[in-house]
């Protein structure tokens, strides 16, 4: 009912003259299709393959519609913007195989467990458990606001969001820098950030208690952290529509969660080679 009063009621968010940017009151649908891999940092849990990647997106006035997030702009000025959104939480996508961020990746490694962190003894870690053998985490959608200020070529946004399902009612902070240039016909959007989470939303997924076993020696309640991530993104067009596309991620965890009986590696590395079609 909300996504139909958005685009019944409201005209959506286009933004200004760049050839990225989407006109008023239209689609944007892209396909990438290629090889790549997401590493999954679960005991038990298998690395998500990067095939084929779609991109929807509607934007108008003030609403858009963007993959996995629905908002409505409250401001935009050319230098400062800001939205209010709805969006799925991403963090059940390593115990859902068929969760929507696993298709819907924004975000180099081989799907070997050998190239995964070794966990070491003397970091609670020689205790682990599958996630085959514990109960089941549950996606969460969360709401939330952005704010952005742009500079040149630079962009600054925080947002700060909520679990509004009532999931794992926990909160989280993100903070980005990022940074678009280009080289010849080549395209660059670099982005440097750090998410923090509260101890109710990384308890819910990485925390081990008695809903998952009754050994009480692998108990383990995961305290709230910071994230620090870097992804790169290139884009080479070679057709109106075409491109070659690359997009390499890496997302580092804290050791509250890294010592987890349920973890085995404390980052998530991500990389993608393909051709993307945009209509």
């Amino acid at each position: 009912m909300l996504i139909t009063c958005l685009f019944i009621c409201y005209s959506s968010t286009a933004c200004s003259e760049t050839e990225e940017c989407i006109s008023e009151n239209s689609w944007q649908l892209g396909l990438a299709v290629g090889l790549g891999i997401k590493t999954n940092p679960l005991v038990g849990g298998d690395n998500i393959p990067l095939l084929v990647l779609p991109d929807i997106a509607w934007y108008g006035e003030k609403a858009y519609f963007d993959n996995l997030e629905l908002g409505y702009q409250w401001i935009n000025n050319g230098a400062i913007s800001s939205e209010s959104f709805i969006q799925i939480d991403s963090e059940a996508a390593f115990f859902n195989f068929l969760h929507p961020d696993n298709i819907f990746t924004s975000n180099t490694i081989s799907g070997s467990d050998e190239y995964l962190d070794t966990p070491s003894e003397d970091e609670n870690t020689n205790k682990v458990l599958s996630i085959n053998d514990v109960a089941d985490r549950y996606w969460a959608v969360n709401g939330g606001g952005r704010l952005h200020y742009f500079v040149v070529n630079s962009e600054f946004s925080i947002a700060a969001m909520t679990d509004v399902s009532g999931v794992h009612k926990g909160h989280q902070l993100e903070v980005v820098y990022q940074y678009k240039w280009q080289w010849h016909t080549a395209r660059f959007n670099t982005k440097l950030g750090v998410n923090w989470k509260s101890t109710d939303l990384v308890d819910y997924y990485y925390g081990v208690d008695e809903r998952d076993t009754d050994q009480k020696d692998l108990f383990y309640e995961v305290k709230g952290g910071w994230q620090p991530h870097l992804s790169v993104n290139v884009q080479i067009p070679f057709d109106e529509h075409l491109m070659w596309l690359v997009n390499l991620g890496y997302r580092k965890l804290p050791d509250t969660i890294y010592r987890s009986p349920l973890i085995q590696s404390n980052h998530i590395k991500r990389v993608f080679f393909g051709v993307a079609y945009r209509y």
